[in-house]
């Protein structure tokens, strides 16, 4: 068979095929993978295939509450209707071989073989011209609920679908560079909570994955305080988020979505600007310091006392100036993995520091850290 054959020529009806799924062209914009634990639904045709499918279907899903699975990529298909390249259109109908499901729009039990319309030129016969090499694979963990209207700031709401629109599929994205030929995929994981990253931390991801290259992209809010878990759609463990991140790169798969781990740690975490040691002034941050959630609980009073004492030194030393007497003393408490100015805390003096970090801290996790930071007086605005 040639190639031209291959991307173009007729297609029989019932003819075993290999068949280009991408998630996003689902007409009501619904969000359908297939399953990774399909080793039930492997077409008798694709024998071919059981090496590559052997290591997808040894990754169970039965007990947890998510859906992950093949997102975008090539699936197993027979062709439902007969292809003529003098008919006048383009694509072909196949049905998808595998099982099928949506986080959001679930179904009884996973949809068995789904109908599914393909553009020609990605649909290849069974018995040759194999899909092209993957250049890319990527694994994307991302809340359930993909259909939240309130979800505003495209720009950096990881509920909002446009940004992962943006991201994923618009101009610049992987699908433009990759989709029209077929040479990357996707796998996603629609999670509800952190459980869901506990129970991906220990399946064997990169196994599944067939690029040449890896990445994965996270699009969720973490934060160091369970309740928030509860109170914003999104939210998940940053602790539970962070080792699945550390796990997944540690295994050859980069992060390229929000940043690799080391640096989104110190960048959500906010304890960078605690640690610009000489470089401060420079940068214009103000004096910081960093208070843990063991030294606070060991003495509140010591804590706070303490950390005022570093910020004093700090303006003096570093910044240059008059520090502030302890009791008059005017700050900001910061709580690290908290958003829209949501764990941020004014303080003066020792008493109303304790006071504020006990606020922030009380029922965050064990590993949780505040900043304490010098307040810039008349401020106006705030870049974000």
């Amino acid at each position: 068979m040639t190639v031209c054959d291959a991307i173009s020529g007729p297609l029989a009806a019932g003819e075993a095929v290999r068949a280009f799924y991408h998630m996003g062209d689902h007409p009501h914009g619904y969000r359908y993978v297939r399953l990774i634990d399909d080793s039930e639904a492997r077409s008798p045709e694709v024998a071919d295939m059981n090496l590559m499918d052997g290591s997808r279907s040894a990754l169970r899903t039965n007990s947890t509450s998510f859906v992950v699975g093949l997102s975008t990529g090539w699936i197993p298909a027979t062709v439902h209707e007969g292809y003529d390249p003098d008919g006048g259109k383009s694509d072909v109908l196949v049905v998808l071989h595998g099982h099928f499901a949506d986080a959001y729009h679930p179904d009884p039990e996973p949809v068995k073989n789904m109908f599914w319309r393909v553009q020609r030129r990605l649909v290849r016969p069974m018995g040759g011209g194999a899909p092209p090499p993957l250049e890319l694979s990527l694994f994307v963990v991302r809340w359930w609920d993909y259909n939240i209207p309130q979800a505003v700031s495209r720009s950096h709401n990881v509920l909002h679908q446009g940004l992962l629109h943006d991201v994923l599929e618009a101009s610049g994205s992987p699908h433009q560079a990759f989709g029209k030929q077929g040479t990357y995929e996707v796998y996603s994981a629609f999670v509800r909570g952190t459980a869901d990253l506990c129970s991906l931390t220990t399946m064997p991801l990169t196994a599944m994955l067939q690029g040449q290259r890896l990445a994965a992209l996270y699009f969720l809010w973490p934060t160091q305080r369970p309740a928030q878990e509860r109170r914003y759609p999104g939210t998940v463990g940053a602790g539970e988020l962070l080792i699945l991140m550390e796990h997944m790169e540690a295994t050859g798969v980069s992060t390229c979505w929000p940043h690799p781990v080391k640096l989104y740690r110190q960048l959500a975490g906010k304890l960078w600007a605690s640690r610009l040691g000489l470089t401060a002034p420079n940068l214009r941050v103000p004096p910081t310091v960093e208070v843990t959630k063991a030294a606070f609980e060991a003495d509140a009073t010591s804590a706070a006392h303490g950390a005022l004492l570093d910020l004093q030194n700090l303006r003096q030393e570093v910044h240059g100036g008059a520090a502030s007497p302890l009791n008059e003393y005017r700050g900001v408490a910061k709580l690290g993995f908290s958003w829209q100015g949501e764990g941020v805390q004014p303080f003066v003096g020792i008493a109303g520091l304790v006071k504020a970090l006990g606020r922030l801290l009380e029922g965050a996790s064990a590993e949780a850290a505040c900043l304490v930071q010098e307040k810039i007086e008349g401020v106006k605005c705030e870049l974000r």
